[in-house]
């Protein structure tokens, strides 16, 4: 959302009607105002590095463009007008698309600074009254809006899956991410949305994660010793997060390595688990049963396949169930105090037992 952009005057005609007298020279002086861009569906022509919101968009209807600002001078051998925007403000509403580029401009960490220039068709009338000089001032052409606009970059999203209450953190940037601490949080305001039962990461044993002030309006974990690396792409599952019975309210936010609070983005759709063969929400060892069964079959017979998988089963959806074996997207039951699996090596160890002698039935080779 862009609000309050100050705006000069471009490629602009003014077509001048008297009543009286034929000729009159029109002329204006410091003209600018505000331009209100208000979030709605549609879209807009955007160039450079801008990039449209999933649930924003510019459409040019909800663009109206003030001049408050600056005089237009109207004079005649009758007499003059003059309109003074800023006791006599005019509201433009755009003719068309507007367009917007922006241009990075430098920033550090999680700050961006932009260029910004916001070009808006208008076409519209002014009417001005003074005496015997009656005349209507149409502007046809382009309002631009030229500045700066500093962001703050929200690299994490925050996906919560609204039937199993298991919520998902992504690094959905293309860069890696640090992080020491993260809060999920509901606003209470019809009563508080999440369940202080849920698998944590602690639970689960990532890195020195521990829970903090857990309660049904705020669940906190963070992280002492370093911070928690996500890879462009990465995620950690939380199962039990959200009551789905509750509203879709939740806030979420975490703290980078220099300890800003950053607020990421949240959304509510399915959590689908590569590696969850059988799509039951778990990725354990009947996924790795059902690969094994289905070794150089068609890819239709395994659900949650690796991201771009289509032909036959084969080495790389094992390859995705070992690195999401453990997840699980089921929430404990009540009352239950989720334990730490064991160490994810030996489980995978135990199984690949199970692939190694998988693969001698089939006369695979298995060498080193």
């Amino acid at each position: 959302e862009f609000t309050g952009g100050q705006f000069a005057l471009s490629d602009a005609t003014f077509d001048l009607n008297l009543l009286l007298f034929p000729v009159a020279d029109i002329s204006s002086q410091g003209i600018g105002g505000q331009i209100s861009t208000l979030p709605g569906g549609g879209a807009v022509t955007t160039t450079g590095t801008a990039a449209a919101s999933a649930t924003g968009g510019f459409p040019a209807a909800d663009h109206p463009v003030t001049l408050n600002t600056g005089i237009f001078d109207i004079s005649s051998p009758a007499g003059s007008s003059m309109i003074d925007l800023s006791t006599d403000p005019q509201v433009l509403p755009p003719a068309g698309t507007p367009t917007i580029e922006l241009t990075e401009a430098g920033g550090s960490g999680v700050q961006r600074d932009y260029d910004v220039r916001l070009v808006f068709p208008i076409n519209s009338s002014i009417a001005a009254d003074a005496g015997i000089v009656t005349a209507t001032v149409d502007v046809a052409g382009s309002l631009v809006a030229v500045g700066t606009a500093s962001v703050t970059v929200a690299p994490l999203l925050l996906t919560i899956d609204p039937a199993s209450g298991a919520a998902r953190i992504e690094n959905i940037s293309t860069e890696a991410v640090e992080f020491d601490g993260y809060t999920i949080a509901s606003d209470g305001g019809q009563g508080d949305s999440l369940r202080t039962t849920f698998r944590s990461l602690e639970d689960q044993g990532v890195g020195s994660w521990n829970e903090a002030n857990l309660s049904a309006g705020r669940l906190s974990e963070l992280h002492p010793f370093g911070e928690q690396l996500l890879e462009p792409g990465g995620e950690l599952i939380l199962a039990g997060v959200y009551d789905p019975a509750r509203p879709a309210d939740l806030t979420f936010a975490f703290t980078g390595p220099t300890g800003e609070l950053i607020d990421g983005f949240v959304e509510y759709a399915a959590i689908d688990l590569t590696g969850d063969f059988n799509a039951d929400g778990t990725v354990d060892g009947a996924d790795y049963a059902l690969w094994r069964n289905n070794l150089g079959g068609p890819g239709a017979t395994l659900q949650n396949r690796p991201e771009g998988s289509s032909g036959v089963v084969g080495e790389a959806d094992l390859a995705a169930w070992q690195a999401n074996f453990g997840k699980t997207t089921v929430a404990p039951s009540a009352g239950a105090v989720a334990a730490a699996p064991e160490p994810a090596a030996a489980c995978c160890l135990a199984v690949l037992l199970g692939v190694v002698a998988g693969w001698s039935r089939r006369g695979v080779r298995v060498t080193g």
